[in-house]
């Protein structure tokens, strides 16, 4: 595991128990899971999930395998920030394997950083094409877990 991603993961929320249950409740969820714990503010939340929305929009951040990495810059950001989460049901999000996304990686990254914010999407996608790694983190149910399950199986 790369530095920026061991570094990143270490201050990331996790989440093991997404509700929604599309691609939009989604977005709304993972933004206030990110005010909530802190990771970006209140008065950005609205700000911030616009943001995921475009991108989205753009082109789908669901690929395949389980796994969406919603992700957005932003002025104003010191630097890149992620949080984890999973959503037990699964959720339509136009993946490209066209299955249910039940992994979510949502990062942020300041809008003039480039090369932080490509290597963390590559590093984590690289992380979650271990079929070991994917199994672990869907049936964990609790932070301690979730990061056994992203450290233990690298």
């Amino acid at each position: 595991m790369s530095g920026i991603l061991r570094e990143q993961l270490g201050r990331a929320p996790f989440l093991a128990c997404l509700s929604a249950t599309d691609k939009e409740g989604i977005l709304r969820e993972l933004t206030a899971f990110l005010v909530q714990r802190e990771v970006v503010p209140a008065h950005r939340q609205e700000e911030v999930r616009l943001a995921l929305a475009e991108r989205e929009a753009k082109m789908s951040t669901g690929m395949q395998f389980g796994i969406a990495i919603p992700h957005a810059k932003l002025s104003g950001l010191e630097e890149l920030v992620a949080a984890v989460a999973v959503s037990r049901e699964g959720v339509e999000f136009d993946a490209l394997d066209r299955k249910a996304t039940h992994i979510f990686v949502v990062t942020l990254s300041p809008a003039t950083e480039v090369g932080t914010h490509v290597r963390f999407l590559a590093d984590i996608s690289r992380l979650l094409s271990s079929v070991s790694v994917r199994t672990a983190l869907t049936a964990a149910t609790s932070h301690a877990e979730m990061m056994e399950a992203l450290y233990g199986n690298v």
